[in-house]
């Protein structure tokens, strides 16, 4: 089972708090919170809470960032968002939430929507040695990487014909791996392995094969998250 566990990063000088995939019952939760400790919270989809002291924003796609601290104002209240009832959504919705399948020209595409694994982000955290790829994120990415087949991947130790590229102080590869081999490998915020592969920067898995994936085996996945998501198909 894949329990939530809390997880926070600081990246480029912001405090990021990794949340499960929230529903409109649990933002209202955290609303509710905000406004509570004297902020003024507007709600669009995402919630955007201010103060004389800063800003807090909350992602519904899992994520709270702010320049403030994060512990004494949300971590209070996550025992009664995990203790919610997951909320029902379409199919499509949920994949959207989690990734982009595009087929084109006998190869695959997919573009996964991680919180903060990718573009400037993902540049700090190679460089700095940290990750922050979340357990559902890796579930899914790592289900795709098992299905189709050889795909590109970063890792942290050299492979047969793999390029070297510096972050930082930090030598990594860029290699085309089997896919069940770089799966076992995906590293995932607070934990490291002897070897550990990472999604490339823009977050975009490209396999060499055409693959057609079954609607049922994508729910399937998708409502495996467990604590980590509280969205699911009916």
């Amino acid at each position: 089972m894949l329990r939530y566990r809390v997880r926070q990063l600081q990246i480029q000088g912001r405090n990021y708090l990794l949340l499960p995939k929230l529903n409109s019952a649990q933002m209202q939760i955290l609303a509710n919170r905000l406004t509570s400790q004297g902020f003024n919270v507007q709600r669009n989809g995402p919630i955007l809470a201010r103060s004389k002291g800063g800003t807090i924003h909350v992602d519904p796609a899992g994520l709270c960032w702010s320049i403030l601290e994060l512990d004494d104002l949300i971590l209070p209240v996550i025992p009664i968002i995990l203790a919610c009832r997951k909320e029902q959504t379409p199919l499509r919705l949920l994949e959207d939430s989690y990734f982009k399948l595009v087929i084109s020209e006998g190869k695959t595409m997919v573009r996964m929507a991680t919180r903060v694994e990718s573009s400037s982000n993902w540049d700090t955290m190679r460089a700095s040695g940290d990750c922050g790829l979340t357990p559902d994120e890796r579930s899914v990415s790592s289900y795709f990487m098992q299905t189709i087949g050889n795909c590109a991947i970063m890792t942290d130790f050299p492979v047969s014909r793999s390029d070297p590229i510096i972050y930082g102080r930090r030598r990594y590869y860029e290699a085309s791996m089997d896919g069940k081999e770089a799966s076992s490998m995906l590293r995932v915020v607070g934990e490291r392995q002897p070897r550990n592969a990472y999604l490339p920067r823009d977050a975009i898995l490209r396999f060499d094969d055409r693959v057609i994936i079954s609607p049922r085996k994508i729910a399937e996945v998708l409502n495996g998250l467990d604590e980590w998501c509280y969205l699911a198909t009916a």
